[in-house]
């Protein structure tokens, strides 16, 4: 009997896997006939043999940890049977259309904006989780942003049809079957699928590398038209080598970088939501500065794709119930913010120190400026700021997981490191819970730390009930000690300077001006300049990294300046000098180290002191 019962219910799922194979969601999108920043969407729907259903748009993706209300940007919508009879559609908020007579449903149309330049600055979409169309120029696609879902069907696979300009290429994670030089067709397994992996349209400097395992591929578009995907390259090559050596084998097989490189001076998407990324499985999509320096490119590169690459550790292979059943109208949010970000940031600094792309002064100086920043923030717990991230209350805490966040991380680290006799680190923890877990098996929210305990040692628990749970003070002093370096709360020492003064930038957002000077600054700056160019490169583009050039310099080189003062352009040039002054946050190098401290550093860098 229990063996009859057994071939049931495989008929009866295999029945239903079949009938679900035949099910997709079709959708076409019209970038050629874009007005007013609109695209015309059509969506046809699988027969679904129900009274009522709800077409849903997002309030919020993964990654992003921010309500956005995709549906606000959704217009015009309308429902037809198969004879192009209208039927009603009820509005349910922002997000929702209820559709009553489903049973006859075929398609649904309607159109949608983009939201780079959208008029209301409030609630701005960080670009990178946004949508942009510029007709004839570049579509950006963040498929959440055009498709929906039926509720209770995000599984159901999706085909997206791209009408597109003659010349302008598709480029993305999905499976792309070009059609014919104007129709492209994108495949996704899923909602999710879909919504994991943007598309970027347009004229796409493009080309791939292998690295391990891994297809690596580049596209860029890029508004000055200087930056290309072969700069790109060869910024990504030595991080990617240096990914595949800390993983020794990728997570993933292929993997796409997608950067639009805007123009500064477009303030309609430029002036709101910052720079930066977003992660996705598979991909990273970036909407940076089209900076005329390419050593400035390449520096803001570095980092951030970096970061976004190690996601193919974190969501990826180690997550939560929350995020592998992620809901996108009400989500409830994971506990683990320190892990998916702080971990990931405090990673993507220590691959490059043990890879050589960057030295120890320079990765002891990234934490000395991260262990600064966290200062503006308040002590709070993480796994709490984390769980209740969407609630206004808490979401200005979200910063500091970059932050505070990798600092505990690296503390953590040493940590692990510690109880384990040198023999186990934070590194060796991820991939421990990564081959534990993978993509297809998620965590449970509340029993992560106790299986991270189980896996190194029970006095692990101590840490996270104090730091990462508690809102304990991070112990620098103690902790450094063990690795052979000294935190100083406050020290005299000498650094490079100019002299004082501040700059801010101005409500235009066209000039860092100066402001709070003396008459010792060595430019001789005057309240008021603006500051037009350094080492000739347009301040006007915004770039803040640059700036760092005259408030922190780290040598004695000269640096020439433009600046606008009473409507006439004024060349400066000076040579910093050093000058003492309290350090808050210090970190030194012990000249002395005693073998443990070796052996700590040797596991934890990845060097030998003696190499």
């Amino acid at each position: 009997m229990r063996f009859a019962i057994s071939i049931f219910i495989f008929l009866s799922s295999a029945l239903i896997s079949q009938v679900c194979a035949q099910q997709k969601v079709e959708v076409s999108i019209d970038l050629i006939n874009i007005k007013k920043d609109r695209a015309h969407v059509t969506v046809i729907v699988p027969q679904l043999k129900q009274q009522k259903l709800t077409w849903c748009f997002p309030a919020i993706v993964p990654g992003t940890y921010a309500r956005y209300d995709y549906g606000r940007f959704i217009n015009n919508l309308k429902a037809y049977d198969t004879n192009n009879n209208r039927i009603d559609v009820a509005r349910k908020g922002i997000n929702e259309y209820i559709i009553l007579d489903a049973e006859k449903l075929q398609r649904i149309e309607y159109n949608v904006s983009d939201t780079w330049d959208a008029s209301s600055k409030e609630n701005y979409i960080f670009q990178p989780a946004g949508t942009y169309l510029e007709k004839g120029k570049v579509s950006i696609i963040n498929h959440f942003g055009f498709i929906g879902f039926i509720d209770g069907y995000q599984h159901l696979p999706y085909e997206v049809l791209l009408k597109k300009p003659y010349d302008h290429i598709s480029t993305s994670s999905l499976p792309i079957q070009h059609i014919d030089k104007g129709t492209d067709k994108e495949f996704a397994n899923s909602y999710f699928h879909l919504a994991d992996s943007p598309t970027m349209i347009g004229p796409c400097d493009t080309l791939s590398f292998r690295c391990s395992n891994s297809l690596i591929s580049i596209s860029v578009i890029s508004a000055n038209k200087n930056i290309t995907a072969k700069q790109m390259k060869e910024c990504l090559q030595p991080i990617s080598n240096a990914l595949a050596k800390f993983f020794q084998i990728l997570p993933v097989n292929h993997y796409n970088f997608l950067f639009y490189f805007a123009d500064p001076f477009n303030q309609k998407i430029s002036c709101s939501g910052g720079s930066g990324a977003l992660e996705h499985n598979y991909s990273s999509f970036y909407f940076l500065p089209a900076l005329d320096d390419s050593a400035a490119v390449n520096e803001l590169v570095k980092d951030v794709t970096a970061h976004e690459f190690l996601h193919i550790l974190t969501p990826l292979n180690i997550h939560s119930k929350e995020i592998e059943n992620f809901n996108y109208l009400e989500p409830k949010m994971s506990k683990h913010l320190w892990m998916y970000e702080g971990v990931t940031e405090y990673f993507s600094h220590l691959i490059q120190f043990r890879s050589h792309i960057i030295n120890e002064d320079e990765f002891i100086r990234t934490m000395h400026d991260k262990i600064e920043n966290a200062k503006d923030f308040p002590s709070f717990s993480f796994t709490e700021m984390s769980k209740n991230v969407c609630m206004d209350s808490y979401k200005e805490l979200y910063d500091d997981v970059y932050q505070k966040g990798a600092t505990m991380a690296f503390l953590l680290d040493i940590e692990l490191l510690h109880l384990s006799g040198r023999n186990f680190g934070l590194p060796d923890l991820m991939k421990s819970l990564a081959n534990k877990y993978g993509p297809e098996k998620p965590f449970i929210d509340d029993s992560l730390f106790s299986e991270i305990a189980r896996l190194t040692h029970p006095k692990i628990m101590d840490f996270f009930m104090q730091y990462v749970n508690g809102k304990t003070d991070l112990p620098y002093k103690e902790y450094f000690e063990k690795i052979g370096w000294t935190f100083h709360d406050s020290i005299q020492d000498s650094v490079y300077s100019f002299g004082r003064f501040n700059l801010y930038m101005n409500n235009d957002k066209q000039f860092w001006t100066v402001t709070n000077c003396n008459d010792a600054n060595l430019f001789n700056l005057k309240e008021g300049d603006k500051i037009i160019s350094i080492n000739g490169i347009d301040m006007r583009e915004n770039a803040p990294e640059l700036i760092e050039k005259m408030l922190r310099p780290v040598s004695n080189t000269k640096v020439t300046i433009n600046v606008l003062r009473k409507r006439k352009n004024i060349e400066l040039n000076a040579v910093p000098m050093r000058v003492k002054k309290m350090m808050r946050n210090k970190i030194t190098k012990n000249a002395e180290l005693d073998r443990l401290q070796l052996e700590m550093r040797q596991k934890l860098f990845g060097f030998n002191e003696h190499e």
